[in-house]
């Protein structure tokens, strides 16, 4: 793990979004919201049966990438 990287087992997410550049995620509905909400583009690892179309849609719109 690179020196500058910071590994937690929780963090406040909400917190670290307001500061953050970019939110990587599994693109689950709460945490797209929470993203969008904030304004933070979005890279999506979709990993669940309804991320996929989430990420899709998100993508379509402008507001992420999916991975």
């Amino acid at each position: 793990m690179p020196a500058h990287f910071i590994v937690r087992p929780y963090v406040p997410q909400l917190e670290m979004l307001r500061r953050a550049d970019v939110f990587i995620t599994h693109a689950g509905m709460n945490s797209v919201h929470e993203g969008l909400w904030h304004g933070v583009p979005l890279l999506m690892v979709s990993m669940g049966p309804d991320q996929p179309a989430v990420a899709a849609r998100i993508k379509a719109l402008g507001a992420g990438l999916r991975l």
